[in-house]
């Protein structure tokens, strides 16, 4: 539809109109100072998209030859449990690239339990739970500890209200030891929305695609058929297996 709104910060008051036609692309650049970059602190950086009628938005974020990029899921769309999908971080000299995930409350009293996947940027170690308070608007950021071994993926995340979930990494390497890195950012899906059964095709020019997948159940038996030959796996909750094909797969 050609339709418009408005996209807001409320925890900074400040707000930019738009207007985007059926068929077509309007951007929005946002102020730099609603980029999340601490770790475990609760922050009021959330960005709100209001349209007079649907229209899908996109987060694309970008700096010199990093890119990356995110569907954002409508309101209608979020659930209360959550698990997170990320990677390993990365330590180049003293900097670190940490492996994180952010938290978005969407109502007043968002209260939130999370069982951590690993060790965090604060101190806290895998399996040890936080217990977070989130008002409307309000943001919370985990970061992994050190470089290369930090990995949030299968941190469990529930709330008494829905809430928003994003998941990715500063800059890393996908698959780990490769020459190259690039920044990830995800939207993360609701477990009530996940599936049993999946269709994989190869991107074209690549030697191979990495997959991961994860687990909402203890003893979640998964196969995967190729032309290459089939993989078994048994997954408890929150944990993934990874591996990398050439070509289609159906995964079950």
């Amino acid at each position: 539809y050609s339709t418009s709104g408005v996209v807001r910060v409320p925890g900074y008051n400040w707000e930019q109109s738009f207007t985007v036609s059926a068929n077509a692309v309007t951007i929005v650049a946002l102020p730099s100072f609603v980029e999340n970059t601490f770790s475990e602190v609760v922050e009021g950086k959330a960005v709100q998209v209001l349209s007079q009628l649907p229209a899908s938005v996109y987060i694309h974020q970008y700096h010199d030859m990093r890119s990356e990029a995110s569907v954002v899921l409508p309101v209608a769309s979020l659930g209360n449990e959550y698990y997170v999908m990320t990677y390993k971080g990365y330590q180049e000299g003293t900097e670190i690239y940490p492996s994180e995930f952010l938290l978005v409350a969407l109502e007043d009293d968002t209260k939130l339990k999370i069982t951590l996947g690993d060790k965090t940027k604060g101190g806290k170690l895998a399996g040890e739970t936080l217990n977070v308070t989130l008002d409307a608007g309000e943001t919370y950021q985990v970061q992994s500890l050190l470089g290369s071994t930090g990995d949030l993926t299968g941190s469990h995340i529930t709330g008494n209200k829905h809430f928003n979930v994003f998941a990715g990494c500063r800059w890393t390497q996908v698959p780990s030891g490769c020459n190259y890195r690039d920044n990830l950012l995800e939207q993360m899906y609701p477990v009530s929305t996940w599936g049993r059964q999946f269709v994989t095709a190869p991107f074209a020019n690549m030697p191979y695609d990495i997959y991961r997948i994860l687990a909402s159940q203890d003893d979640t038996q998964v196969t995967v058929q190729s032309a290459s030959g089939t993989l078994q796996y048994t997954l408890d909750a929150g944990k993934f297996a990874e591996y990398k094909r050439s070509e289609a797969t159906f995964i079950s």
